[in-house]
């Protein structure tokens, strides 16, 4: 019934059937159109590319020894020419002529050769003059362009014509223009081809709107049930297919481009790289082969130490295997000629050759024998030596043609004699006649171009498949029988080439790694996204038309509940806890609900105001946004009013809320006059906010700290064994009793300097918490009472030092120099913030630190803490200062301050488990305080310990294995122990260190090694050779922040370790404590 209902109130929907009719004609034809052009514009490319190859090939050397005239017709260069174009025409079967035409000074366009045989109805012979000279062919000769022109008409038939200028290479002359003719008709019917799909599938398109159309509308006449109404169905069915229609189009051009992009990549990638094989090819002639034959013919004699040495100078070619000299050499030469070479140096050689079992054997049975007499390079050539290439039918062959033709000469693919396996390969030849008599043979300059070597030229990575294909092959080629040969497909070229009296075809494929850099993308992904986006519309549309239908019914219904959803929005109100106000323009009369009068501890009368009582509840700093943003509103700035601010309600204590408000009323000039809107109270979230934002800053400045740190820690240990024999080599040369007072002051500036560098180091491990610990008990209280004295003088007089000391403090587990740091730098800091003098107080005491502190400083963690307070009276610092307090680098001193003091005492706080604060405010003064958790240990007295290095007796004589990686700080560590006495064993590495180890049979007292070394560490090496000698005591040192021997920066109480970079005391002290412990490793 509803549907019945709401097709009498609903008149029936459609598009004009013949204006989407003309729509999908208009993008079919352009569809067509777009296939035939893209096809047109890919033939005339593939067209111009062939010829292109072809024109690469020829020799502009002969062109220029022709005159155009039929005296060529009997020229060997015209008939090779002739016979070069036969050949190249075979590469492509659509190809119907090839020729070669050039122009006269008068303007006469003449053929130079063509591809036809001679005497035939179609050849045209040297000299002829063509007078169908087209626009696109004028272009070509005067322009010096390459082009396409066609379909043209001309004698012969109507073709299209590829036509490439071939110029000189160095004045940029024409020589003369390549044409190719294809049939204009295969050309059409390629076209044609093309064009037939895409005119199908707008058929197909049309057909099936039309009929689809028609019989939505039978169903509707006949009372069909439809999930729409007739106009909308149709609405529907149109998209449908047009999208289907449009999707398959854009697929097909997307794939068509995609495709051309692919192969024109690849065109060029393949004419590139043929090229360079091309190239060796074209040297091998023109510069080695050619220059070793100008060396024989200018030279009497040439010994074997001068052809290697000439050979070296000019073996430039990577594709060549050897270059070789051969003889000439009769029967009854024979033995003088092995005797003499043997008396130039080569001993040994002997005249020998191949049989059919491959065997080696002295050459005999013949007249004349060709060996190889020199040969270059000699690696891997030796046994070549001696061997008759005469021996060889193939070798033999190319020789006698050589020598009868007096030309370079090329043989066929033949296998390399020094090769185990078949490695095929060319040989080149060229005879070498003596300069008194043209016909006497000297002998042969010979090059073995390998193919592998030939090829490689041209590879990069498996992007392209070459290969180097004998004419006799290239039907085999074609036809893709022989597995050798890579298979033709769209991505293949074949490139003639012409060298040595013979024709090769280079053929180059694409290979797996071009197909992963240039992917096949078939229309099947723009196919399936236009039919998804097509199908996703209609669904659109359909609920689209199926939504406005129900809303029609719906209109009916709405009326009569309105009442119940003013009530529903008066429980939303009221669950949402939102206060309602109406603001009244014209009398300023603003009015709120009585849930917001309560939240604000009034009643419904109190809280009826004006604006002008309600300006009074908001905080004067909040007032200015207010109005702003109000007076914005009202000038229609923005469609709602939405602002966060303060209230102050009847208790005093200020809300925030949220007021959101919109325009119910205008006049006739469109000027609000009434405004109504709600409150919700966001004090609680915005307190959050705060707390979240505080955090954050906490994590963002922890963060911040720990990547300084981090690059700190990383560049430690270089600086470290760099400054380490900058240190110890100064304080020997210090000693050095040769070196005068003015030479030692500048050793000590120079040590000065290091120490520096040194403390700096330090200072930006400790605040990178990477510097290596020894932590131990101690009092705060007795560690403030040694310092005191120190302390006194490292502040003014003008200064009033006053120490109060907590009785009941607990004591703590730290480094104790680290802390003695803390303190200094601290003192120092505050006596430099009281130039005119001041009040200097430390004070100890403990404290509690609980669980709400620990929560707003991530690092603490709650329980006893002794407490270290330094507060001076001097000028303070703002908050801009504070916060950047402790950050590496920052001084407010200028020049005078590193900016390391504060972050190194915070780097040493944090790497102790504690936690530091600053209070202070300009011209308040400052109190810096300090957090240490109290140890959990026994907290018994500490007993002092006997120091050995105050007796300062550090020579020795026992036997020290040194293992370090870096050789200055090894050589320097040598230097320092030798002259206390030791005797010292050196090794650079673990592997190094265990095998003097071994070798050495006397005792072994230390092993003083580097931690982090290549390969096995120090903890690693000495686990290693505790094995072979128990009593063996080690010394760890380096200069790394955090090493295998630590761990979280804390040494081990038992081990034995000294940081780089050292001064000469301190190892040998060390060095000597190590030796003469009694017990412990």
């Amino acid at each position: 019934m509803k549907a019945i209902h709401r097709s009498q109130k609903t008149p029936q929907r459609g598009l004009p059937a013949l204006v989407v009719l003309a729509s999908i004609l208009a993008a079919g034809v352009f569809f067509i159109g777009w296939v035939a052009a893209h096809k047109d514009k890919v033939l005339r490319e593939n067209y111009l590319f062939q010829t292109q190859l072809i024109g690469k090939a020829i020799d502009l050397d002969m062109i220029r020894t022709l005159s155009g005239s039929p005296t060529d017709l009997s020229s060997k260069q015209y008939l090779k020419l002739k016979d070069q174009l036969a050949r190249a025409k075979t590469i492509n079967g659509d190809c119907r002529f090839l020729y070669l035409m050039g122009k006269r000074e008068n303007g006469e366009v003449f053929f130079f050769a063509d591809s036809e045989p001679q005497g035939s109805e179609d050849e045209s012979p040297a000299g002829q003059i063509y007078h169908e000279v087209s626009p696109q062919f004028s272009a070509v000769l005067n322009q010096k362009i390459a082009l396409t022109e066609g379909p043209v008409t001309d004698h012969w038939g109507t073709w299209i014509s590829a036509l490439v200028p071939l110029l000189d290479p160095k004045t940029h002359d024409l020589v003369a223009v390549l044409g190719m003719d294809f049939s204009a008709r295969d050309f059409r019917k390629t076209l044609f081809s093309a064009a037939l799909p895409p005119f199908l599938a707008t058929l197909f398109a049309l057909v099936v709107l039309i009929f689809g159309s028609l019989l939505i509308h039978q169903f509707a006449r006949h009372g069909r049930a439809l999930a729409f109404y007739p106009g909308d169905s149709r609405l529907i069915f149109i998209i449908v297919v047009t999208g289907f229609f449009l999707s398959g189009s854009s697929a097909w051009i997307i794939h068509e481009k995609v495709a051309r992009s692919r192969c024109n990549t690849f065109q060029k990638l393949a004419m590139e790289r043929t090229e360079a094989i091309a190239t060796a090819l074209d040297t091998l002639l023109d510069l080695e082969l050619e220059a070793l034959a100008r060396f024989y013919e200018a030279s009497d004699s040439v010994s074997p130490e001068a052809f290697s040495s000439y050979t070296d100078f000019i073996l430039k070619n990577p594709a060549i295997q050897a270059l070789e000299w051969v003889e000439p050499v009769t029967d009854a030469q024979k033995a003088n000629f092995q005797a003499r070479q043997r008396a130039e140096g080569q001993a040994g050689f002997s005249l020998w050759e191949r049989n059919g079992d491959g065997v080696s054997r002295p050459a005999t049975g013949r007249n004349l024998y060709y060996p190889v007499v020199r040969i270059s390079p000699r690696t891997g050539n030796e046994e070549i030596l001696g061997f008759d290439q005469g021996s060889d039918f193939l070798r033999r062959k190319v020789l006698e043609e050589s020598m009868e033709t007096g030309l370079p000469e090329c043989s066929e693919f033949i296998p390399l004699i020094q090769e185990e396996t078949p490695t095929q390969a060319l040989l080149v030849c060229r005879p070498v006649f003596s300069p008194e008599s043209g016909s006497n043979l000297k002998g042969f300059a010979v090059g073995v171009l390998r193919i592998e070597y030939l090829l490689k030229i041209a590879l990069q990575d498996d992007d392209m498949i070459f290969n180097l294909v004998p004419e006799t092959r290239l039907a085999v080629l074609q036809d893709s029988q022989d597995s050798d040969l890579p298979s033709p497909s769209e991505f293949s070229i074949l490139r003639p080439v012409f060298i040595f009296n013979k024709v090769f075809f280079l053929s180059a494929t694409a290979g797996p790694g071009f197909k992963r850099l240039y992917p096949v993308r078939g229309p099947f992904p723009a196919a399936f996204g236009g039919i998804v986006f097509t199908l996703l519309t209609a669904t659109m549309a359909g609920m689209i038309l199926r939504k406005r239908g129900q809303l029609e019914e719906m209109v009916f219904e709405s009326t009569e509940k309105l009442d119940e959803a003013e009530n529903r929005i008066d429980l939303a109100i009221h669950g949402a806890d939102l206060g309602i106000w109406d603001w009244d323009i014209e009398t300023s009369e603003l009015v709120f609900n009585e849930l917001w009068a309560e939240k604000l501890g009034y009643n419904a009368q109190e809280i009826r105001q004006t604006l002008f009582d309600w300006e009074k509840s908001v905080p004067p700093e909040d007032l200015p946004l207010v109005i702003q943003a109000m007076t914005q509103y009202l000038e229609g700035n923005s469609e709602f009013f939405e602002m966060e601010h303060r209230l102050i309600p009847k208790s005093g204590s200020s809300v925030w809320v949220l007021v959101r408000g919109r325009t119910i009323k205008k006049n006739d000039q469109g000027k609000p006059l009434r405004i109504c809107g709600t409150y919700l109270d966001i004090t609680q979230r915005k307190q959050a906010e705060e707390d979240r934002e505080s955090l954050q800053s906490q994590l963002i400045q922890a963060q911040k700290m720990e990547a300084v740190g981090r690059l700190a820690g990383g560049v430690a240990h270089d600086l470290n064994n760099m400054l380490s024999p900058i240190i110890g080599y100064g304080e020997m040369l210090v000693e050095d009793p040769v070196l005068g007072d003015d030479q030692k002051e500048f050793v000590k500036a120079i040590l000065s300097a290091g120490f520096r560098a040194r403390d700096m180091v330090r200072q930006l491990l400790a605040f990178g918490r990477k510097q290596t610990l020894e932590f131990k008990l101690i009092n705060m209280n007795k560690t403030i009472e040694k310092f005191e004295k120190l302390l006194r003088r490292a502040i003014a007089e003008n200064i009033d030092l006053q120490i109060v000391l907590s009785s009941v403090i607990q004591a703590v587990k730290a480094d104790q120099g680290q802390i003695e740091q803390v303190i200094m730098n601290l003192v120092v800091n505050a006596a430099q913030a009281m130039p005119d003098g001041g009040v200097l107080t430390i004070k100890t005491g403990p404290l509690e630190l609980d669980e709400a502190y620990a929560d707003q400083h991530p690092d603490v963690k709650p329980g006893p803490h002794v407490v270290l307070a330094v507060s001076d009276t001097g000028c303070g610092m703002d908050e801009a200062v504070r916060e950047k307090i402790f950050e590496p680098f920052f001084s407010t001193k200028g020049e005078m301050g590193t900016g390391l003091g504060l972050a190194t005492v915070y780097g040493i706080i944090k790497q102790h488990g504690g936690d530091i604060g600053v209070y202070s405010e300009p011209d308040r003064g400052t109190t810096f305080k300090v957090y240490l958790p109290v140890s959990t240990e026994d907290h018994g007295i500490i007993p002092e310990r006997h120091n050995k290095r105050l007796e300062k007796v550090f020579f020795g004589d026992e036997t020290i294995l040194l293992v370090e990686d870096n050789d200055s700080v090894r050589q320097m560590v040598l230097s320092i122990l030798e002259r206390q006495g030791y005797h010292v064993l050196l090794a650079e590495n673990g592997s190094r260190a265990l095998s003097v180890a071994a070798n050495h049979h006397g005792p072994l007292h230390l092993l003083l090694t580097d931690v982090v070394m290549p390969g096995m560490n120090g903890r690693e090496l000495f686990q290693e050779t505790l094995k072979t000698r128990l009593d063996l005591r080690v010394l760890y040192m380096s200069g790394y922040a955090e090493d295998v021997i630590a761990h979280h920066g804390v040494l081990d109480e038992k081990m034995a370790f000294i940081q780089k970079p050292f001064t000469v005391q301190s190892l040998s002290a060390k060095v000597r404590e190590r030796l003469d412990q009694d017990e412990g490793r």
